[in-house]
């Protein structure tokens, strides 16, 4: 079971790693609490493994490697333990958002995920562009997550896309973007808005 765990989550992502535990099911903990305090995360007895950072590549490695019975150590950004011994593999290096496949909004009932917002109205649909921030702030949760600098987008044509699909989906009122920082490079700003005025 893989459960994405953010600071606020923790009680709860530790009672069902608890429930998950004791029907002897390896649980998977990611996102932002373990990626930032993963030994904290993996020394915890409910929690098996700790995926660091972006997990889209290191999750299937992972299974894979499991379900084979194929060498941990091999996988990078995964901390676990080995004989009471706590392990933190190499830092994996982020792969480029182009590579990565489109969400599968098919598999999920997309109108649980439509919020409302005294501005853009009672059906508003959240939607990630990019990920990173090339600034360094030291105050910043970003900098313990990504390495120094790294920022990366989709393209503007597969971002608007997802806005077509989920308005034709939920008929949406609008939209917020829920990136890192969306204002890295002007350019790439400017065609997204070009492509949604378009469509």
């Amino acid at each position: 079971i893989c459960l994405s765990v953010g600071t606020p989550q923790i009680r709860h992502s530790l009672e069902i790693s608890r429930i998950i535990k004791d029907q002897e099911i390896k649980t998977i903990w990611g996102g932002l609490h373990p990626t930032i305090l993963p030994e904290q995360c993996i020394v915890h007895p409910f929690v098996d493994y700790v995926v660091r950072g972006q997990g889209e590549v290191t999750i299937i490695e992972l299974i894979d490697t499991l379900e084979s019975g194929g060498d941990l150590s091999t996988i990078d950004g995964i901390s676990w333990k080995n004989n009471g011994n706590i392990i933190h593999n190499k830092e994996r290096i982020p792969p480029k958002l182009s590579t990565i496949p489109d969400p599968a909004f098919d598999m999920v009932n997309l109108k649980k995920y439509i919020n409302k917002d005294r501005h853009l109205g009672d059906r508003v649909a959240d939607v990630n562009s990019s990920r990173g921030c090339p600034h360094r702030c030291s105050f910043c949760y970003i900098t313990s997550i990504f390495r120094p600098g790294y920022w990366d987008g989709f393209s503007p044509e597969r971002i608007v896309g997802w806005i077509e699909y989920i308005n034709e989906k939920c008929r949406i009122t609008g939209f917020k973007f829920q990136d890192d920082e969306f204002f890295v490079r002007r350019g790439w700003v400017e065609e997204i808005c070009k492509l949604l005025v378009i469509s």
